[in-house]
């Protein structure tokens, strides 16, 4: 089964896995405002690296297509 949640850190089991970077990065990448993190039966899957400013806005909702 695969879950999808958004949180304000990702803890060290997903430093491992390799960030989609969405949004408006900045050069040195810094910290993300939200991490989306996916999973696959309980283990990580996808890390997307969600950055914004006042002029960049990132989705807050999950709509899941079959």
């Amino acid at each position: 089964m695969i879950t999808a949640s958004f949180q304000n850190f990702a803890d060290p089991r997903w430093e491992r896995v390799k960030p989609l970077r969405v949004g408006c990065a900045p050069t040195g990448l810094g910290t993300p405002d939200t991490f989306v993190l996916v999973e696959n039966d309980g283990a990580p899957f996808i890390r997307v690296d969600v950055y914004g400013d006042e002029d960049c806005y990132a989705f807050e909702d999950v709509i899941v297509w079959r």
